[in-house]
């Protein structure tokens, strides 16, 4: 099915130069919801799908300011903050169990997504054309079985990532696409001129990668302890805000996306998600690998 929408006012304000990962920022809930459904959630970034893994753990913090009034902190907006901080393999407590954490992923068949979806907005405006397009084809879903018994699965609230966390989101299913397209076009009718001078860019994954996820929210003890799943709509995770990584995984040699020459807008660079097929799935950000992460399941997988 073929979408071929006006493009939301606000997408058309925001969407300032040709950048496939600014428009993926902008155009991700659409997606997710209309390819996804009402679980999945679609990646925060192009760059980084590879974080998302299996038993992935993304803390919910609050956005904090100085108090103009004085040195007290002050929530701004009551907005959260969303940031991949690793996985449960290298976030528990050493006395955990860690041999559940490495399970294979299974094809969870019971789920029909659209195995090639394209969408594509335009939007008209003062002699400005703006066209966002979206491909994604064969999109499948894998999940694991992630069963928490109260008391048994601790965190280790020694590492700096869990610090002040006290809600997690534990991802228990991932969405791969076997291929991926975000194009850009922006056209501007000059003086004079019967045709639009146009600009385009466009970035490309012809491999599988993650494009969505589920998650179940956890709040955690003082001790670290994981306490009982709470109901959540993960809204947050769509509408919230999102960190991105402040640095580099040195293992993941990824080029960089097509941008405007103004730059970027991404505050961290513009690296894409594209990657050798042989390559090590990277390690999870923050901190030190301490045990195998689930693998990315293989192409020719076809486990039930």
């Amino acid at each position: 099915m073929e979408l071929d929408d006006p493009m939301a006012p606000e997408i058309f304000d925001k969407l300032t130069a040709c950048d496939p990962g600014l428009a993926w920022e902008l155009c991700r809930n659409y997606v997710g919801y209309q390819l996804l459904g009402q679980e999945g959630v679609a990646i925060p970034f192009l760059d980084e799908a590879y974080h998302i893994v299996p038993f992935g753990v993304v803390a919910k913090k609050f956005k904090k300011a100085d108090n103009v009034f004085g040195s007290a902190i002050r929530r701004i907006s009551g907005k959260s903050v969303y940031s991949m901080i690793g996985s449960l393999a290298n976030l528990t407590h050493h006395s955990t169990d860690r041999a559940p954490f490495k399970q294979k992923p299974m094809r969870v068949n019971e789920i029909q997504l659209n195995k090639q979806f394209v969408y594509r907005i335009t939007g008209m405006r003062h002699g400005v054309k703006k066209v966002i397009k979206i491909k994604i084809f064969g999109t499948e879903c894998f999940d694991v079985s992630l069963s928490v018994e109260l008391g048994k699965l601790m965190l280790n609230k020694q590492l700096p990532e869990l610090h002040s966390v006290k809600k997690i989101f534990i991802i228990y299913a991932v969405y791969y696409a076997s291929s991926l397209s975000v194009s850009v076009t922006i056209g501007e009718h000059q003086p004079g001129s019967r045709y639009l001078n146009t600009s385009n860019r466009k970035f490309k994954h012809d491999r599988r990668m993650p494009i969505g996820f589920s998650a179940q929210k956890f709040p955690i003890m003082s001790n670290g302890c994981v306490g009982f799943m709470e109901n959540s709509s993960c809204e947050g995770l769509r509408n919230g805000i999102w960190e991105r990584f402040r640095s580099r995984l040195p293992s993941d040699p990824l080029p960089r996306t097509p941008t405007h020459e103004a730059g970027p807008s991404w505050a961290m660079g513009a690296l894409a998600a594209r990657r050798n097929p042989d390559d090590a799935l990277p390690g999870l950000p923050g901190s030190r690998r301490h045990g195998e992460l689930p693998a990315i399941p293989d192409e020719s997988d076809s486990t039930d």
